[in-house]
């Protein structure tokens, strides 16, 4: 089982993802293997048909907060909140953890923002850097997988993340490690700071892996899980239910559900992803509809 850890929540993408909701039209996908220029919109692969797919989830929590700050000869002290100021209409993109101390958060009206951290610094942010920093990276990106997704709109929740289709490049590679490491070592000139990285079959479980990676050693480019470890024999990676297992002692916050679904949830007692997984889906379904039953395929590993 992939360590794991504290899950921080905050503004950005650092809060628990949302890759297995329905996609996005604003999602970027392309076919690695052309320039940029002439690319032709593809999609990864299905993350299980027929056989147990490699995902490598990728993601830089806070990344607009990071490219701004790695950009600017003087970045202020104290709380900062990115995305203009606070009489605009606009909403908030990012905040440095001064700010999300006094309960900022990411959408949040600049001006309710304000109210809560009157003291903060608002920055207005180019969007189009943050984009092309981003484009940039799914470039680099395209020369280890020909499968890769990303969405580069800096206003976006998924902004910052990116889906590769690693299936059998291990062996190209030299190992999962090895693959996350070279990675991480040819965005680092791109990208601010080391990376999260989860391996897993289906894009949720690839970004909780991610989510609740560890730095292994002070210093390192990249926090890394993969699911099963990267010292799996090939059975025990080709097994279907290990992601469930994974998950199961995981707590149903991250899963992406709204506020009124994990009340309802935690009403009849389910906490954890296994209490939820060992349910039946009819049983799941009559109570919480479709979407529940989505929520439950999640939770045993499924790509529903």
């Amino acid at each position: 089982m992939a360590p794991t850890g504290t899950v921080a929540s905050g503004v950005g993408n650092s809060s628990p993802p949302n890759p297995a909701a329905r996609s996005s039209s604003r999602s970027r996908t392309r076919d690695a293997t052309r320039p940029a220029s002439s690319s032709i919109p593809t999609s990864l692969p299905p993350s299980r048909k027929g056989s147990v797919m490699r995902l490598l989830h990728l993601a830089w929590p806070h990344l607009p907060l990071r490219l701004e700050r790695a950009t600017s000869s003087s970045f202020p002290a104290g709380p900062v909140i990115l995305g203009g100021q606070p009489w605009e209409p606009g909403t908030v993109l990012d905040a440095n953890l001064e700010a999300r101390a006094f309960g900022v958060r990411r959408g949040l009206p600049l001006g309710e923002a304000h109210k809560l951290a009157p003291e903060a610094t608002f920055l207005s942010v180019d969007p189009e850097r943050s984009r092309a920093a981003f484009e940039r990276a799914l470039d680099a990106l395209g020369a280890f997988s020909p499968a890769v997704e990303g969405e580069p709109d800096p206003t976006a929740d998924a902004f910052g993340t990116a889906y590769l289709g690693i299936e059998g490049l291990d062996r190209l590679w030299g190992g999962e490690r090895r693959l996350v490491e070279r990675i991480a070592e040819a965005l680092e000139p791109i990208l601010p700071g080391p990376p999260r990285a989860g391996i897993a079959a289906t894009r949720f479980g690839a970004s909780v892996a991610a989510l609740t990676a560890r730095y292994e050693l002070p210093g390192c480019r990249v926090a890394f899980a993969a699911v099963p470890d990267d010292h799996a024999t090939p059975r025990e990676r080709d097994d279907p239910g290990a992601e469930a297992v994974f998950l199961a002692p995981l707590p149903l916050d991250l899963l992406p559900a709204d506020d009124e679904t994990r009340s309802r949830f935690r009403l009849f007692g389910l906490r954890r992803m296994g209490e939820l997984a060992a349910l039946p889906r009819s049983a799941i379904r009559a109570r919480f509809g479709e979407e529940g039953g989505f929520l439950h395929a999640l939770t045993r590993g499924e790509d529903p």
